[in-house]
């Protein structure tokens, strides 16, 4: 008899092949991307300690942020061309390192640039997050891509409740410093699990079997759909980072208490998490029994943006000083946008090539994240400010009225390429 071993290219393929090992890459990723939403929560808590730790101003210290916050999007829009020249596992090692330094580091630090620095390579961990989508979509069937990355979405815009979670436990019982390592701990942990579960995937950049340039980033910003792609996860992106960190500010100014401040923070995080989800969910049910799955996406995504006027027209007509209205009109915006974030991903195999994924996620991911410091910027500082609450709730309702008409270019896109597909014509 022989005694028969399979080799171990053999045994990572049977893993791989497997229908669990997707959906657990898909927790994995979730984990580790709750990451960078719960270093800026835990932070913002720890400003005034850092500023005396420093002996400089509130300002100085939120300008490392919006350093942090600059280069965030330098990263993600790194990240294609890194995981092409050096694949996966060190790309994302080196984001997961810049992410662990930069907690560890922060705490202790004597002086101002080298805080800065430190903020700036904490910015520098999101050259690994579009690899967790574009990953996502390359080993989940497409029939579940929806489900799987609202999944990491939801997961994602939870983290923030994680680094509050932990700040305020750990602040009051171990001291500031400590709330920074006990994250980057937790980062840690999250790192190693990932790449000991893509060892068997062996999720290496692909330059083969592309023709030309596929997957550079000129022929992937010379198409025409990535801008329209780019502008409608642009307003998802615009609108949650408004509410996020405006909404309690424009609570503050209406005069409500800071407990009901509390909650309705509290409450649209919830509606992120449950409209994402079932957004993504949704889309894949429907898109399953359309003879058009991508239009089916598409007009899924349309409920969000819909949601999202509503809600504008709610904040510009509705007395926002009763605590009902404001939380109705929150909420309602958070869900559109939050609806748009769950399904958006699942729409990119189509408009892509497997060798151009990464660069593509990468592109409107870095891109479309230049929404986070500009929202809060444009919505709460220069208007909000200024008395002109109103005019910063319109921008999110302009810019949803954009995005409608994108994904309308893109509806139609589809309508022509069903057509030709129809005729024996490839689009």
């Amino acid at each position: 008899m022989i005694d028969y071993r399979p080799s171990r290219s053999e045994r990572n393929k049977a893993i791989v092949s497997a229908p669990w090992y997707g959906w657990l890459m898909v927790a994995a990723f979730s984990l580790t991307g709750m990451n960078m939403p719960a270093g800026v929560t835990q932070y913002s808590m720890t400003v005034e300690a850092l500023s005396t730790q420093l002996a400089v101003t509130a300002e100085a210290i939120l300008f490392g942020d919006t350093l942090r916050a600059s280069f965030l999007v330098l990263g993600m829009l790194a990240s294609g061309l890194f995981h092409k020249r050096f694949g996966f596992r060190v790309t994302f090692a080196i984001g997961m390192t810049c992410q662990i330094i930069g907690q560890i580091a922060i705490p202790l630090c004597t002086n101002i640039p080298t805080y800065y620095i430190f903020k700036i390579l904490q910015g520098c961990n999101a050259i690994a997050y579009p690899l967790y989508i574009s990953t996502i979509l390359k080993i989940i069937p497409e029939r579940n891509h929806g489900m799987a990355t609202a999944i990491f979405n939801g997961f994602f815009a939870t983290g923030s409740g994680l680094g509050a979670l932990v700040a305020g436990l750990v602040i009051p019982a171990f001291g500031w410093k400590a709330s920074y390592w006990v994250l980057a701990v937790f980062a840690a942990v999250c790192a190693l699990i990932v790449l000991a579960l893509v060892g068997p995937a062996d999720l290496k950049a692909h330059h083969h079997n592309s023709p030309g340039r596929a997957g550079s980033y000129a022929s992937i910003l010379r198409k025409p759909v990535t801008w329209a792609l780019l502008i409608t996860i642009l307003t998802s992106n615009w609108v949650i980072a408004a509410v996020t960190v405006d909404l309690s500010v424009f609570s503050a100014d209406l005069g409500h208490k800071l407990s009901y401040s509390a909650f309705l923070i509290s409450t649209v995080s919830i509606v992120n998490l449950i409209a994402s989800i079932g957004s993504g969910a949704i889309s894949d049910r429907c898109s399953a029994r359309s003879s058009s799955p991508s239009r089916t996406r598409i007009a899924v995504l349309v409920i969000g943006y819909i949601a999202v006027l509503l809600a504008t027209l709610g904040f510009g007509i509705l007395p926002m000083e009763q605590e009902t209205f404001l939380l109705a009109a929150s909420a309602l915006m958070m869900f559109g946008a939050a609806w748009v974030a769950g399904g958006f991903w699942a729409l990119l195999p189509r408009y892509y090539h497997q060798n151009e994924a990464a660069s593509g996620v990468s592109i409107c991911t870095g891109l479309s994240n230049i929404a986070n410091p500009l929202a809060p910027l444009i919505v709460g500082v220069l208007l909000g400010s200024s008395g002109y609450w109103i005019a910063g709730w319109l921008t999110c309702g302009g810019l949803a009225v954009l995005s409608i008409f994108s994904m309308a270019v893109l509806y139609r896109r589809e309508n022509h390429s069903v057509h030709t597909e129809e005729e024996g014509i490839h689009p």
